[in-house]
């Protein structure tokens, strides 16, 4: 089951696709799809025939972040092997944990904002892991049960910021439309190996990245465990689980984005994005 959020920015209605890839109105289900949703028994035993005869969706209507109510948006640096060869680095020890703020959501094909003065702006496709169960110091066999699906991410950074602001580089990653999801939320009892799905990113039509999410360093289950060991993870939290190569700040010749541009980006059954650079 794919799961959406359609409608104009901040008042966005819950909706499904059915088996013919139309989207099915939620309201009589559910106000949202957010945290109490994803950790409900509709959630996890929706189908096709519980949703084909409510309400069609136009499908000219917005996709908007595929859930509501996020609380926390966590992502992993520099988890791939393929990323770690490019930027000639160590492999880490550890995972490297840092915070966006829910405030740099927006949906799959909304405008992705450059402020003034941003000239170091880079993209990197993830697949973002959706909390369904409340999660506090939960081992590596474990950690799975508590995914309630899986999504398409674009972590934006203006990389510039690891060089100035007091080397503080995540503050580079927190502006507004900085994390792009969607379209969809797939349930994750519906992905039969999350490592299979291939990654790919394009801007203005050129490939820059392509892989599958095999190549992760740390893997989805340990992502998760490391992160409930030292903080509770709860229904609707993100977690972005990191990039492979073809970054534009690792290049040569650097390619950062400018207004303009546009990026295409997706990851396998997950659903793809269209971002303009404004």
């Amino acid at each position: 089951m794919r799961f959406v959020r359609y409608g104009a920015p901040g008042k966005e209605r819950p909706g499904a696709l059915d088996n013919d890839g139309v989207i099915r109105d939620l309201s009589s289900l559910t106000s949202d799809i957010d945290g109490e949703f994803l950790a409900s028994k509709i959630f996890a035993e929706l189908d096709n025939n519980a949703i084909k005869n409510l309400p069609v969706v136009d499908a000219g209507e917005r996709l908007g972040p595929p859930v509501a109510g996020v609380t926390k948006v966590i992502g992993f640096g520099v988890n791939y092997h393929s990323m770690v060869a490019e930027r000639k680095m160590g492999t880490p020890e550890t995972p490297i944990l840092f915070f966006k703020a829910p405030g740099t959501l927006c949906g799959p094909t909304d405008t992705v904002v450059l402020p003034e003065g941003l000239t170091e702006t880079v993209w990197e496709v993830e697949v973002g892991v959706v909390i369904g169960k409340t999660a506090r110091n939960v081992n590596e066999s474990e950690a799975m049960s508590h995914i309630a699906g899986y999504l398409t991410a674009n972590d934006l950074t203006e990389v510039s910021f690891g060089r100035h602001k007091s080397g503080q580089w995540w503050l580079g990653k927190n502006f507004d439309t900085f994390t792009p999801i969607g379209p969809w939320l797939v349930r994750a009892s519906e992905i039969n190996d999350p490592y299979e799905l291939e990654l790919h990113l394009e801007l203005d039509g050129k490939p820059f990245q392509r892989e599958r999410a095999g190549g992760m360093i740390f893997k989805i289950d340990e992502l998760v465990s490391f992160a409930s060991r030292h903080m509770t993870l709860v229904p609707g939290d993100i977690i972005l689980t990191g990039s492979p190569a073809g970054v534009g700040s690792n290049l040569e010749p650097k390619v950062f984005l400018q207004k303009g541009n546009v990026m295409t980006l997706g990851v396998e059954g997950l659903g793809s994005q269209r971002s303009v650079i404004a």
